[in-house]
């Protein structure tokens, strides 16, 4: 016995580890299967990070799980993700992977998949990715090896999402679960699904029918597998407390889809239709005590397609219904709801939807809806009418408020429009009747959390071109509003989210954000507040007016804000605008833009004007990252500057994308504990430079790859002059350049007669280096030499020079007298020889002699003089 129990357990074990290892040998063949095979008939990206099989989990069969995989679409899908899921398992016939009958897949489960289903403005599908049969003849002859023989289909808390453009539709499923189970080898099978869903929306039109709710849907389907028709047998679908069944059939067309549904609702109260108003659901909604009449019927008819619409209602009456909470000592009451929803033909311009009336009353205050809209997915018709009062101070008797929730005041309304969307979006006013008035006074609200709300009067009177704000106040904590203007095209806004137009003008004596945007993790004093990127609506066009006595933001207090701000296409534009800050004046103008909203931008120019250096310091990150000095520096300065940079979301600058130059001016600067200064001040053994002041600063600089670039500028400290220029780097790095100007005759600190000393700076701000420039010193002292050296010969070179002149013109005069005495006895001579002739011949033969004579004594002068100078050249003394 106990021989053949060694035995059993020897096998036992031999096939568990040929079960636990022998996956591992076909990992390969599988994932060049599971890649080919997909890829081969998708017009998609497909992809996993893993793929693991497991011939345990699932004994006898093989389980493949692929994990992290994704299918991305191609074309103009092709930054949309179809589907992403952690894990996608697949439950396959290990056998069949070796045959020629094809690979069966019995069980598929997908653990927190997201899909998005999108059909684009032109009808095209992202998820009509299968390539077509001669698109697969073309690229590969090979017949498929795949066959889908599933049993059972889980999604476990999936999200999906879909998004029809064309027809103005949403719907959104979050924590969906469900599973699928039948025999789907067969051409007709039953099979049963259980799902459920949360958060779930859907909008048409810009009009939300359902949001918020949950859903829970089991049911039995007959399927007609061959032909892709279901018919529904035993179901059930419950929409937050609301129980219905569907009874029909849906068929999957080469086009689209045809169905035939019916909805009942057979235990129907009116507190399951009370159910669907998500405020009241999410409050309690157990305990709510409810009653009325109420019906609920619709149906669903024809065909759906890119192009068709079935027919299809929903009709919805409640007829004096009334609801309470048992806590409070109130009840709404008189509830009268017609609400239909219909498309009578099979057209997409038929869908309708009307609300012919919609009465409820309130501690007495009645308010009256009604609206009509036709063709809600094209040249949209509408007539609205809504009329009443609201007392804010009775709704804790019918509703249980928060906590801490204080609500009083008054809301009066008496609107009325009608219209097409067509003549507001061309301006056709004279079309539309539109008039009406919307009033709040004396509103009071206190919550938690948050500071107190009132709102003493608002007044908003509409007209057909447009709506007039008017005697609009409003306070929130410590701030307070006025506003007046007017807003246009309205109605579109509302309807089709489309841009809202208009004129505003907004003044406060005090805005405080950091107190509107504190949280219980912020303060509301000026202490900085955690901040997130603000995006710019992109269906808003505004010119806002405005003016502000005192703002408080982050770390800055603003004074005397005013200026005109554009608000268009995701950008907010600022004009002119004028504001007091860092105890001086800013002027600006540029933008805020958030057109890629993942990536907001600033481009500013800036003009500020006697700013405090130390304010400046205390109040802006980037003045303490890129120019730390300014902590050091007391008075004041001015600056024009350029600034453009992205920012991330918490409304930081982006300093890899940060690009700025400009000037910065001042007359009154202190300057004093600047440990770059002080080495400095060592290194030249002059302690002025510790500590000075200075006036006429000019810094031209630029903000470029994270680091602030100066160009050349001069300081004057006392007689010297101090020439600087170089860079800092966010990582507070330092290296600039520099120059020391000695006034003429001051002693050079360095016991050289020396009138300008170069130096460079580097290291970084808190641990400074300091390096004289020892070649232009060296080129410096020899100068400095030679001149000394000048100076010292000066008075004997020029005794000498005198002497030597005194002789040079000693011998040119001697030279000159000889010359002169020559002359003057050869003129004599040819004197005597003209008088010594009697008759005219003999003296015109005379004269002749005589010039003769007179010739060659001038050669013999200037000979002699010739002579003479060149002798006196000879002690010419160099210089």
């Amino acid at each position: 016995m106990k021989k053949q129990l060694i035995i059993f357990g020897s096998v036992f074990g031999g096939f568990f580890l040929i079960l636990l290892f022998l996956p591992m040998a076909f990992n390969g063949k599988v994932d060049t299967i599971v890649k080919s095979e997909t890829n081969k008939k998708l017009n998609a990206t497909f992809n996993y990070s893993k793929l693991s099989i497991s011939l345990l989990r699932n004994f006898p069969k093989a389980t493949i799980e692929l994990e992290d995989l994704s299918i991305v679409g191609a074309g103009e899908f092709a930054k949309d993700t179809l589907v992403s899921t952690k894990s996608f398992q697949v439950v396959v016939n290990l056998l069949s992977l070796f045959g020629n009958s094809g690979y069966e897949v019995s069980k598929v489960v997908l653990d927190r998949p997201v899909v998005n289903a999108i059909v684009g403005k032109d009808g095209k599908m992202n998820w009509d990715i299968m390539k077509p049969d001669s698109t697969v003849a073309k690229t590969d002859t090979t017949p498929s090896k795949f066959h889908l023989k599933l049993k059972k289909l889980a999604i476990d808390e999936g999200r999906i999402t879909y998004n029809d453009r064309k027809a103005g539709q949403l719907l959104t499923l979050n924590k969906f679960s469900g599973t699928l189970s039948g025999d789907m080898t067969a051409d007709v099978t039953d099979i049963e699904t259980q799902m459920k869903a949360e958060k779930v929306s859907f909008t048409m039109g810009n009009i939300p029918y359902l949001r918020d709710a949950n859903i829970e849907l089991e049911a039995n389907l007959n399927a007609d597998l061959k032909n892709s028709k279901y018919t529904l047998k035993k179901n059930k679908i419950k929409v937050n407390d609301l129980e219905a069944s569907l009874d029909g059939w849906v068929a999957m067309l080469p086009k689209g889809y045809g169905m035939d549904l019916k909805l009942s609702t057979p235990a129907l109260a009116f507190k399951n239709i009370l159910s669907l108003v998500p405020a009241i659901y999410a409050n309690d909604f157990k305990s709510v005590q409810a009653d009325g009449k109420v019906s609920l019927e619709g149906y669903a008819k024809g065909q759906y397609s890119d192009s068709v619409m079935p027919s299809f209602k929903i009709a919805l009456n409640v007829i004096n219904a009334w609801f309470k909470y048992p806590n409070l000592p109130k009840s709404v009451t008189n509830i009268n709801l017609q609400l239909i929803a219909e498309n009578p033909g099979n057209r997409l311009d038929q869908v309708q939807l009307h609300v012919p009336k919609f009465h409820f009353e309130m501690g007495g205050n009645p308010f009256d809806l009604s609206g009509n809209f036709s063709n809600l997915l094209g040249n949209t018709a509408f007539a609205m009418k809504a009329a009443g009062r609201l007392d804010l101070g009775g709704i804790k008797d019918f509703y249980p408020l928060e906590a801490g929730t204080g609500l009083t005041g008054l809301i009066t309304a008496n609107l009325a429009a009608s219209g097409t969307m067509e003549q507001v979006q061309s301006g056709q006013y004279e079309n539309i009747n539109a008039n009406g008035l919307l009033q709040i006074n004396n509103m009071n609200y206190k919550g938690k959390d948050m500071p107190a709300v009132r709102i003493p009067q608002a007044k908003l009177q509409f007209s057909p071109k447009f709506a007039e704000l008017s005697n609009t106040q409003i306070i929130i904590g410590k701030s307070d509003i006025s506003a007046d203007g007017k807003l246009e095209n309205i109605i579109p806004y509302v309807m089709k989210n489309q841009t809202i137009k208009g004129t505003l003008n907004v003044s406060s004596n005090n805005l405080n954000f950091n107190e509107l945007m504190a949280s219980s993790t912020t303060t509301t004093s000026n202490k900085s507040v955690q901040t997130t990127a603000f995006v710019v609506p992109k269906n808003i066009d505004f010119v806002l007016n405005a003016k502000a006595k005192k703002v408080v933001y982050n770390k800055f207090d603003i004074n005397n804000l005013a200026g005109q701000i554009i608000v268009k296409d995701g950008i907010a534009s600022m004009k002119n605008v004028q504001l007091g800050m860092f105890d001086g004046t800013i002027t600006t103008n540029g933008s805020y833009s958030t057109v890629d909203p993942k990536k907001p931008a600033v481009d500013f120019d800036l003009n500020i004007q006697t700013a405090s250096f130390a304010k400046t310091f205390v109040s802006l990150d980037m003045v303490q990252k890129l120019v730390p000095i300014f902590e050091n520096v007391k008075g004041n300065y001015s600056v024009k500057m350029s600034l453009k940079s992205l920012l991330d979301d918490k409304m930081n600058i982006d300093y890899n994308s940060l690009l700025a130059n400009g000037l910065l001016q001042s007359n009154n600067v202190q300057v004093g504990g600047v440990s770059a200064l002080n080495s400095l001040a060592t290194a030249l053994k002059n302690d002025k430079l510790k500590s000075f002041s200075t006036k006429d600063l000019k810094i031209p600089f630029t903000i470029a790859e994270k680091a602030v670039n100066v160009k050349p500028f001069d300081v004057k400290i006392a007689n010297y002059t101090l020439n600087l220029g170089g860079k800092t780097g966010l990582d507070k790095s330092i290296l600039y350049n520099g120059k020391l100007t000695l006034p003429p005759g001051t002693p050079s600190p360095l016991g050289i007669n020396l009138s300008n000393i170069p130096f460079q700076i580097l290291g970084t701000f808190s641990n400074p280096k300091i390096k004289l420039g020892t070649a232009e010193l060296g080129k410096s002292i020899a100068n400095t030499a030679l001149s000394t050296a000048k100076s010292a010969v000066a008075p004997k070179l020029d005794a000498a020079k005198a002497e030597a002149q005194k002789k040079m013109d000693q011998i040119r005069a001697d030279a000159k007298a000889k010359a002169d005495a020559l002359l003057q006895a050869a003129q004599s001579q040819a004197d005597n020889i003209v008088n010594q002739a009697k008759n005219p011949f003999a003296k015109i033969a005379a004269k002749k002699l005589a010039d003769e004579t007179m010739k060659k004594a001038q050669q013999k002068a200037n000979d002699i003089i010739a002579k003479g100078d060149e002798e006196a050249q000879k002690l010419q003394v160099s210089k």
